[in-house]
């Protein structure tokens, strides 16, 4: 059975998304476009959207990516520039194809990484040209903040998983003795965050803020604080009070307290704070079972996974002469944290037959591997029938060590591609995500495809949200030659998807799959201009006076009746010309083949030109030349 056969009989979250009808997305005006930035945040005071580390380095070898929108009247030949700081040249330009007009296709431009200095960043807006009688449209011009300094700087031990740049929650000194009793929650309990970082001769980007967020995590209970702009000024500790009503939902027991922060702009602090622990004693509450413990643990007390060697640890929990009866259940609720601050919770389950032996709970190796540089909590509840509350134990954290294991998510699987080339007329493409580290029913999945089309167009789409289930994820695309993917041919495809948890926490991307659309081969040399040779590449019009005659050099690809296509493209208005196709026929078998563009439209602009051929299209080298003023 292949592998597209066998969704249909296993378990999956299976969704169809059809790419032969445009995207569902209600056109607007011009100047009333606003700027669409992948992972952008907003708001952001005094800002229109706030860049963050993770923003930036969403395709760190293009830019910044900056989707242009349908509009109304879009239409051929349009002719659209993006600008970020200087208003006179454009960081990115592009003229509208009548296939991207007539489905309203989302337009991806970028702006280079050297224009995006931390800080300030501005004016950033699109302009159109009509094509059809040179009027001009601007959309608003945006500011935007840049900001990739995470709040609390980086971990000065890099060994540990909590961020040692950070100072533990601090609790009086009586409740980390006696605990939070019913009367201490009934007043309320401080708990202060000293200044961050501890390293002030930081850059100020990573020190405390005014609008940070301190997320302070107490049992998985996560208590928000923003910073005000009397807090960001002083290095006194902020306090933080916590109430009867968050005590309740936090329960009783020994409870791990700890706090990350969240920047204005989106950035997380790498890891969280170094924990307190503490107990809690509301109403009802009995003392604390002895905490268990992982017997595999080193002389550090850390769990070695390449010392287990694929092997399963043990949990081991006392339970001679610890109250225990024949048939209690004892259920070990294990908490990890990834290297990368994913939360993983599972559960295991162990009956009492025996009050003479203590537990021992097989760990399976698989729960561990994820959480190599990472960490795991162990705490467990007596369960006895007929009787409640359950009794809670005392908390173990462990530190898990080990090789391997990178960090992120996997990228996704294409069923129809499994040599990573795809037939651009597939009927269907099946996308496959497995189960990841983290996945929640209420998990949020987005598909995101990135383009390139044979002539170094951009294409982009998303997919989704949709709700990631268990159990793997299936994504079916309609394609065939009318779809969207068909359009690609020659060019090249990859495909990520973007993971938002249920609970408040920063979005995590995928790796991507590269895909080539269409048969593969070498990428084909660039074209020469006759009139703008090398090394200079300057086409003079007061000289060349009839046009520019573009030159394919002979190439093995140029195979009998497959079609050469010329793309030329300008960075003016005006300056670009139509597509032109050059059928091989007997008599231009491994012979120069030769274009023509006027000199009106040489003139204007200048140029880059890409060929690409049928039925294996395939970018050629980019090779710009300047026309010279007349």
């Amino acid at each position: 059975m292949n592998q597209i056969n066998q969704l249909e009989t296993e378990k999956t979250n299976l969704t169809e998304i059809d790419l032969t009808q445009p995207e569902t997305i209600t056109p607007i005006s011009f100047a009333d476009l606003t700027l669409n930035i992948p992972n952008m945040t907003t708001p952001v005071v005094g800002y229109d959207g706030g860049i963050n580390k993770a923003a930036l380095n969403v395709q760190r070898d293009k830019g910044l990516r900056c989707i242009l929108k349908p509009y109304l009247e879009m239409a051929e030949d349009d002719f659209i520039e993006l600008f970020c700081v200087n208003t006179a040249t454009p960081v990115a330009f592009h003229t509208v194809t009548a296939y991207e007009a007539e489905k309203g296709l989302q337009i991806p431009l970028y702006i280079p990484f050297l224009r995006l200095n931390e800080g300030s960043v501005g004016p950033v807006f699109f302009r159109v040209t009509r094509g059809s009688g040179g009027a001009k449209d601007e959309t608003k011009h945006f500011t935007l903040k840049v900001d990739t300094l995470e709040p609390g700087g980086r971990d000065t031990i890099a060994s540990t998983p909590q961020n040692e740049n950070l100072t533990k929650p601090i609790f009086d000194r009586e409740i980390i003795d006696n605990g939070v009793t019913e009367k201490d929650a009934e007043k309320g309990v401080a708990v202060l965050i000293n200044y961050y970082p501890i390293d002030e001769s930081l850059q100020a980007g990573h020190h405390r803020s005014t609008r940070d967020v301190i997320r302070l995590s107490i049992n998985g209970v996560i208590i928000e604080h923003p910073v005000t702009e009397g807090e960001a000024a002083s290095k006194d500790p902020i306090k933080i009070i916590i109430y009867q009503k968050k005590w309740e939902e936090i329960g009783s027991g020994e409870r791990v307290c700890e706090y990350e922060v969240v920047d204005e702009t989106g950035n997380y602090s790498l890891g969280w704070s170094p924990m307190q622990i503490i107990s809690v004693y509301l109403k009802d509450a009995t003392p604390p079972l002895p905490k268990p413990f992982i017997e595999d643990t080193n002389n550090d007390g850390e769990v070695d996974l390449d010392e287990l060697n694929g092997t399963d640890a043990t949990i081991v929990v006392y339970v001679r002469d610890r109250d225990y009866l024949p048939r209690d259940l004892i259920q070990i609720q294990a908490e990890g944290r990834t290297e990368d601050h994913v939360i993983i919770k599972k559960s295991y389950e162990y009956e009492v037959l025996s009050v003479t032996r203590d537990a021992r709970i097989p760990l399976p190796f698989e729960d561990l591997w994820p959480l190599v540089k990472g960490s795991l909590r162990l705490r467990y509840e007596r369960i006895r029938a007929g009787v409640t509350p359950n009794r809670s134990s005392q908390v173990e954290v462990v530190n898990i060590i080990g090789t391997g294991n990178s960090k992120g998510l996997p990228p996704p699987l294409v069923l129809e591609a499994p040599d990573g080339n795809l037939k651009p007329d597939s009927a269907t493409v099946t996308v496959r995500i497995e189960p990841f580290t983290g996945q929640t029913a209420f998990a949020s999945i987005k598909l995101k495809l990135v383009g390139t089309l044979a002539n170094g167009t951009g294409y982009y789409r998303e997919v989704g949200p949709r709700p990631a289930g268990s159990g793997p994820i299936t994504i079916r695309l309609i394609n065939g030659p009318e779809g969207e993917i068909a359009k690609l041919e020659g060019g090249t495809l990859e495909i990520s998807y973007i993971v938002t948890p249920e609970k408040p926490g920063p979005s995590r991307e995928s790796q991507s799959i590269h895909l080539e659309i269409g048969d593969i081969v070498a990428s084909l040399p660039a074209p020469m201009v006759e009139e703008a040779p090398p090394p200079d590449f300057v086409y003079n019009p007061e000289v060349s006076k009839y046009g520019a005659t573009i030159v394919a050099r002979k190439n093995a690809a140029f195979t009998l009746d497959s079609i050469v296509t010329l793309h030329f493209e300008g960075s003016v208005a005006g300056g670009s010309a139509k597509p032109q196709p050059f059928k091989i026929t007997q008599n231009w078998l491994n012979e120069d083949l030769y274009f023509f563009v006027d000199q009106l439209t040489v003139e204007k602009t200048k140029t880059t030109r890409r060929e690409s051929i049928t039925p294996c299209p395939k970018n050629m080298n980019v090779h710009a030349f300047h026309t010279r003023s007349s």
